[in-house]
């Protein structure tokens, strides 16, 4: 009788621990939200006002390559300029690598893992969870 009280209390706690640990961190979701919001290919840190660069139709070129997963953002005099690259092929809620090349554009970062958070027409929304930066990537389907 005794064990089974034991059981049901460690059963109970360990439930507990789980579900503690299930709650989604706040920065997190917040990021996610501010990612979904934005509509133009390029980048976005979550606490600037501004984006950190993004494709203007005025401004700069915009260029992919489906069958490689990169795209690329450059002025016409090539001064600035922004080249994402998958590791994989994107697909909704998947995890993928990242890797970035820039010119002329606040460092970045070369690589992170990045969360695919939406797919709409030629645009994939990805979520870096460590810096909170998100993505706007290029990806017309053939």
């Amino acid at each position: 009788m005794m064990k089974n009280k034991y059981s049901i209390l460690l059963a109970l706690l360990a439930l507990i621990v789980v579900c503690s640990s299930c709650k989604e961190d706040p920065l997190l979701k917040e990021a996610r939200e501010f990612a979904l919001k934005q509509g133009e290919v390029g980048v976005y840190e979550k606490d600037k006002t501004k984006p950190i660069f993004v494709y203007d139709e005025d401004k700069h070129q915009l260029a992919a390559n489906p069958m490689q997963f990169m795209c690329r953002i450059q002025t016409d005099d090539q001064a600035k300029m922004l080249q994402m690259t998958l590791d994989k092929q994107p697909t909704l809620s998947a995890t993928c690598k990242l890797s970035v090349k820039s010119k002329g554009v606040p460092s970045i970062g070369s690589q992170c893992q990045v969360e695919v958070l939406k797919i709409d027409g030629d645009k994939v929304w990805l979520l870096d969870h460590e810096s909170y930066m998100s993505f706007i990537f290029y990806y017309p389907q053939q």
